[in-house]
């Protein structure tokens, strides 16, 4: 009788219900740091995960997984219909997840095993991805079974894996600060913070926090803040330099790297370094001075605000092929005689002190020169 039935079934299919089996695997990629050649398996699948019904969702939580692992899990699929049901296709969106066996078909009313699989090369954090099995090619989105499976790859990361400071201008500090990522392990604790510049240091700031994934020992993210301090007192350059906090998990020493990267931009220097005019009864006068950009970008007129503390001269930037050049002028009543007017051309980017111009008006005795203001 139930040869029967199974033949009147398949028969049914030519007519059946078109579904499709979804699995939906959630997978969220940290920046990784650690590669490894080869990827172990794990001899046999573990025990069934879930059984799941048609129109239910189930989910399967692995636990902490190791690094560079391929872990194979069972599925059961029960059809709770009258009608079989068969598999035509399986579409993945990452190769971590892998279909390993299917079967062709489901019987009414009865039961099959799947067996899908994770690889954890190259990955940490929290694992996310889907693959889709289907009755239709062409309705994809017809879903009678989904499974969705989470697991933790036991590893540690640097939360961002690299730090942008862009253009620090020379003389200058600043500060910035990222965070350790450790999950997977029980005891966990930073030991020191290194750089390959002598131009950045860090140091590991506040308590370390803790955030249980699951009830599965060890799958718990630990998360500590690093501040690190940029010191652009030196020559102008482009900074790359890796920070590594090591730290000590489970008796094992991790080494996390950060990569950062900033542009050392120098203060503008002026040529002469310093303006000394002789007015001998004069109103008006005028000059150039060139301005030197030291750093990148090389040229910065058009940002350039200018202020001039002595009354009656003006200031403004001229962008040539040679180079940025400094207007100078001075147009007011003609300075008593004997006198001596000091003052500044100052240039700012951006609030910040570019260059620093000395100017010394003196109203006879001596010719208009380049004096070293040092």
């Amino acid at each position: 009788m139930r040869a029967l039935v199974r033949i009147r079934c398949t028969a049914a299919v030519a007519l059946g219900v078109i579904s499709v089996v979804m699995v939906l695997v959630i997978f969220s990629v940290r920046a990784a740091f650690v590669s490894t050649p080869e990827t172990a398996s794990s001899a046999e699948p573990s025990d069934v995960s879930a059984t799941i019904a048609i129109g239910r969702i189930a989910k399967v939580h692995l636990g902490v997984l190791p690094p560079a692992t391929r872990t194979s899990f069972r599925c059961r699929l029960a059809n709770t219909t009258d009608s079989n049901h068969r598999i035509l296709r399986v579409n993945q969106s990452c190769g971590c997840v892998r279909v390993e066996e299917i079967p062709d078909a489901i019987a009414a009313n009865d039961t099959a095993m799947a067996v899908f699989s994770i690889d954890t090369s190259n990955r940490q954090g929290q694992i996310q991805q889907h693959a889709i099995i289907t009755t239709d090619s062409k309705n994809p989105e017809s879903t009678l079974y989904r499974v969705e499976i989470s697991a933790s790859v036991q590893s540690a990361w640097s939360d961002p894996p690299t730090l942008e400071a862009g253009e620090v201008t020379a003389g200058s500090r600043i500060f910035m600060r990222y965070n350790l990522r450790v999950l997977g392990y029980n005891d966990v604790k930073v030991v020191g913070v290194r750089s390959t510049s002598d131009h950045v240091d860090g140091r590991a700031v506040g308590a370390m926090t803790m955030v249980k994934r699951s009830d599965f020992r060890g799958d718990i993210e630990y998360v500590q803040s690093v501040d690190l301090c940029l010191n652009a007192a030196l020559q102008l350059a482009t900074v790359n330099a890796q920070v590594f906090a090591d730290v000590e998990a489970d008796g094992e020493t991790l080494t996390i790297p950060t990569h950062v990267r900033f542009q050392v931009n120098g203060p503008i220097t002026c040529e002469p370094n310093a303006i000394v005019w002789s007015l001998a009864g004069k109103s008006q006068m005028s000059g150039t001075v060139r301005l030197r950009h030291h750093g990148s970008p090389p040229r910065d007129g058009d940002r350039l605000m200018l202020h001039c503390s002595i009354e009656g001269v003006t200031a403004r930037v001229d962008t040539g092929p040679d180079g940025d050049v400094l207007q100078i002028a001075y147009n007011a009543e003609p300075v008593e005689n004997d006198a001596v007017v000091k003052g500044t051309v100052t240039g700012m980017i951006d609030s910040k002190i570019m260059f620093t111009l000395p100017m010394i008006l003196i109203s006879n005795g001596q010719r208009s020169a380049a004096i070293d203001n040092r």
